[in-house]
């Protein structure tokens, strides 16, 4: 009597051997018998693989989730893909149904997407890079007021998008409710700077901060060095610390409990003078 090879193991010894093998080989396994396709489809097997990014725009996310064994893939990776505007509306229509979690959009042009599809779309994810997207400042206010409400989101990449037009206290509203935001080199002003570093002292959730290229010589020393000593980590590159800035933060970091990374690199004026 001839007996499958397949069917030699069963099904919880064939889930040991195909948990390591990676999504480009299970291609080839599924397509081996019905069988090894109906062990092979599970979406527990496909949540790490690397999409095929240029078929999600041209097809959308509902096609991709309509397929059972990508139901669980939670992260894609957009960055300087060219988006026709319909295909860019399209992505954004259709990830509040979808399960995606983590999106990369760096260096995608988002301008021409209307700023209450985006800010519905970002409110929806965990995590979402939206640096050097070209964001107006009404993208900006929509976003950032979306995330207000959002049960999800937790990290968000505005680097390199002009923040200084949003006002002071969305802003810091906002950032106070995250745990991981970066704007280096978005124009912030001094007030904007003041106001989300005192809403960082009482944030619950804030534990990295990136300031890089911003400058926070205007920022009363003590603020600043409250704010660094509850975060976890934070990047103060090239921020134009004054030597009582530095000081201060440095002081600070000796007694903070929660301070793991603290990168004070390209002050050149203030870092001297500190003992």
């Amino acid at each position: 009597m001839e007996v499958s090879y397949e069917k030699a193991l069963p099904p919880e010894q064939w889930w040991q051997v195909l948990v390591n093998v990676s999504p480009e080989d299970l291609c080839s396994v599924i397509r081996t018998s019905s069988y090894m396709k109906s062990l092979a489809s599970c979406p527990n097997l496909w949540s790490g693989m690397e999409v095929n990014m240029v078929k999600v725009r041209d097809n959308g996310l509902a096609q991709l989730y309509s397929i059972d064994r990508f139901k669980k893939v939670r992260k894609m990776n957009f960055r300087g893909l060219h988006f026709s505007s319909e295909k860019l509306k399209m992505v954004f229509h259709d990830i509040p149904a979808s399960n995606l979690e983590d999106i990369n959009l760096s260096r995608i042009n988002l301008r021409q997407v209307p700023a209450e599809l985006l800010a519905n779309a970002v409110s929806h994810l965990q995590t979402v890079n939206l640096l050097y997207s070209g964001l107006s400042t009404e993208q900006c206010i929509q976003v950032l007021e979306a995330s207000l409400s959002s049960e999800s989101l937790v990290d968000v990449n505005l680097s390199m998008v002009n923040l200084s037009g949003v006002p002071a206290d969305l802003l810091a509203r906002a950032v106070s409710r995250l745990q991981t935001v970066n704007l280096s080199h978005t124009k912030l002003t001094t007030e904007q700077c003041i106001q989300l570093l005192e809403a960082s002292l009482s944030s619950t959730s804030l534990v990295d901060v990136d300031l890089e290229s911003i400058n926070l010589s205007g920022v009363p020393a003590y603020l600043l060095a409250r704010a660094v000593s509850r975060l976890q980590t934070v990047n103060l590159r090239f921020t134009r610390l004054t030597t009582e800035q530095c000081i201060q933060v440095v002081e600070a970091s000796i007694s903070s409990k929660t301070l793991v990374n603290v990168d004070i690199w390209g002050n050149n004026n203030g870092l001297p003078g500190v003992p």
